[in-house]
């Protein structure tokens, strides 16, 4: 409990998606126009220019890719879903930042200000921590609270072990849906990042495989013992992107006799255009190449009551080692 006049609130930081096709020229202005997330040739004095250049000639390409899954992001739809099973949780104000679509981050604090709030704790809904994701989704916040009131971040919790368990709860449903284990394959995948920002110390490669490591040794004490793996999807052109490739991946797992596939990304928790294109049709069109005769995609965590008791417990945790109470 919280006591005196303080109160505690939490706000969820997430990346954003176009809420509609015309809205994708916008928000991928925004999205390369900030030097956390993509290195552009030429520096700041260039990145504008470049920025809208680059995002005038990517906009049709990306807009056919949004008609394909409905015509718009589902991102804050499945947010508020899970910012609502939260907020049952906490019993305190939460509300939503996203980094390069509304609601942003201003609208997040303003939403806590209203609900009379004194101090607040940021969470990052990526798992694992990258300077290109959460650091400027934390460093965004930063800047919109200013001195509005206090602010705790949490940077990760790509091993929390109510993460863990909601993943691997969903991976089990995955695998029960498979009309057979023979020649099965469990294909981790995660966004890709610039192989320069792992090399600058950035932890997010080391913590993916920290979440597989988890995730697969609950698996294992449930009785689910199929092989797997883990490949990178969703690179950028710009620059040298860590690997392997997802489509490399499959290929190769064919080669060698793999039949039946469950796809588990566990970059994201919610439900965008990297699972419901990249994966879910743009894979799938591969695997179905390559002569897949199964191919199961594990759902994300927007509806998980264990992922949102999960982050329920990182804000109070948080708020307890900032202020020793929620």
């Amino acid at each position: 409990m919280t006591s005196g006049a303080a109160r505690t609130g939490l706000v969820l930081l997430a990346m954003g998606g176009p809420g509609s096709v015309a809205e994708i020229r916008d928000y991928l202005h925004r999205l390369f126009q900030d030097p956390m997330l993509i290195r552009l040739p030429g520096g700041q004095l260039f990145r504008r220019p470049l920025a809208s250049y680059v995002s005038r000639r990517r906009a049709a390409i990306v807009a056919e890719r949004y008609q394909q899954i409905g015509g718009g992001s589902p991102l804050l739809a499945e947010t508020s879903r899970l910012r609502d099973l939260v907020a049952a949780r906490l019993d305190a104000p939460v509300a939503i930042g996203m980094r390069y679509s509304a609601p942003f981050a201003d609208d997040a604090v303003a939403a806590l200000r209203k609900a009379g709030i004194s101090r607040a704790v940021a969470i990052p809904l990526y798992p694992q921590f990258s300077t290109s994701t959460s650091g400027s989704s934390l460093a965004d916040a930063a800047r919109a609270v200013g001195g509005a009131f206090a602010l705790a971040g949490v940077t990760d919790h790509h091993v929390h072990p109510g993460y863990l368990a909601a993943m691997a709860s969903r991976i089990e449903e995955a695998v029960g849906s498979l009309q057979s284990r023979n020649m099965g394959h469990i294909l981790f995948t995660a966004h890709s990042i610039p192989v320069s920002l792992t090399r600058k110390g950035d932890p997010y490669v080391a913590q993916v495989k920290a979440t597989v490591e988890g995730v697969t040794a609950i698996l294992r004490s449930k009785g689910i013992e199929l092989p797997s793996s883990l490949a990178f999807q969703s690179r950028v052109r710009f620059g040298t992107w860590h690997g392997p490739d997802v489509a490399d991946v499959v290929s190769e797992l064919a080669a060698n006799g793999t039949r039946r596939l469950v796809v588990a990304p566990v970059s994201f928790v919610s439900e965008n255009l990297e699972t419901r294109y990249d994966l879910d049709i743009e894979l799938r069109e591969i695997c179905c190449d390559e002569g897949y005769v199964e191919f199961q995609r594990a759902g994300t965590l927007s509806d998980s009551p264990l992922y949102a008791g999960a982050l329920a417990e990182l804000a109070r945790a948080a708020a307890v080692k900032s202020w020793g109470e929620w």
